[in-house]
């Protein structure tokens, strides 16, 4: 007797047709469903992985930098954009060491994947950090003129300064937290990376025009809301400000409008970037985002959309 018969009650054979539940297409739909997953994780792990070792940061600036002196004209070279990627990537795997170094066990399984790798890794991370340090103080010292080199010990005196000043703070514990100035690191963090992406384009540069600070400026409040909306994103629903997530919503869309009108007024296509990543930021600190992303991806995301500069200006090469 065939698998598709049965015997009923009365014994005669009955033959009984294929249910369109027994057909195979949800198998197959469930399949083909668990592959594009396998493939999409398998693209958050490629873009988790240089984020983890804090290469995300130096690509902005780097992009950032080449951005800036297309428009002035710097003749910007391979030794200031080095000299650039590898202060930043210096600053941003020190701060990432020092705040997993600061974790106590009971921490460490609630803290971001970052953080979490940073104290896993700690010591072939630290090798790394001093290989950076050597290899920047001899490429700045080759490379650069007195004047740059002067104004960069000046900018990585006070980068140090308030290195100490925040990461003292946890050593002397949670009680001399700058509670009174929310979002003070993140603004701090925003001016200094911004300007300090565009140093030295404003060295290089003959005359400073006015629309350059102006635009340079929009760029800090860019990187400042980067940082800012992560802050808030990390911060539990149970103690995170309404008021702070409307304020940093609206900052996005004034920045957006004012970039917008500074191009239009002054017909530079310089905002194009700073549009594009306003623009992105908003939407990844929308609910929908919030709802189909993890905090992991949104946070990698939010970097990505400050590296709208690279893709600008491969697209002005080959079109």
């Amino acid at each position: 007797m065939s698998a598709s018969t049965l015997l009923a009650p009365s014994s005669l054979p009955v033959t009984v047709s294929p249910s369109p539940l027994c057909e195979t297409t949800p198998t197959l739909s469930i399949a083909a469903a668990q592959k594009r997953s396998a493939r999409a994780s398998a693209v958050c792990r490629l873009l988790h992985a240089p984020h983890r070792l804090g290469l995300d940061a130096p690509l902005v600036a780097v992009g950032w930098q080449c951005w800036w002196a297309r428009w002035t004209g710097a003749p910007l070279g391979w030794p200031e954009h080095a000299v650039l990627f590898l202060a930043v990537w210096l600053i941003y795997l020190a701060d990432r060491l020092a705040d997993g170094a600061a974790l106590s066990p009971d921490a460490i399984p609630h803290a971001s994947a970052r953080h979490r790798f940073a104290h896993r890794h700690r010591r072939p991370l630290l090798l790394l950090l001093v290989v950076i340090g050597a290899t920047l103080a001899a490429l700045a010292c080759r490379s650069l003129n007195v004047g740059e080199f002067r104004a960069g010990l000046v900018l990585l005196t006070l980068e140090t300064g308030y290195f100490i000043s925040v990461h003292g703070r946890h050593a002397r514990g949670p009680s001399r937290e700058l509670s009174r100035w929310p979002w003070m690191k993140e603004a701090w963090v925003g001016v200094s990376f911004a300007f300090g992406s565009a140093f030295f384009t404003l060295c290089q540069s003959a005359q400073t025009e006015p629309w350059m600070i102006f635009f340079v400026s929009l760029f800090a409040l860019l990187c400042f809301l980067n940082c800012a909306l992560i802050s808030q994103w990390e911060t539990p629903a149970t103690m995170r400000a309404a008021a702070g997530s409307s304020t940093l919503r609206r900052t996005c869309v004034v920045l957006l409008l004012v970039a917008v009108a500074g191009g239009f007024f002054l017909g530079q296509n310089i905002v194009l970037p700073l549009v594009l990543g306003a623009a992105g930021l908003r939407a990844l600190d929308g609910d929908f985002a919030a709802r189909r992303l993890t905090l992991e991806t949104r946070r990698v995301l939010a970097d990505v959309a400050l590296l709208t500069p690279w893709l600008l200006l491969a697209a002005a090469r080959w079109i």
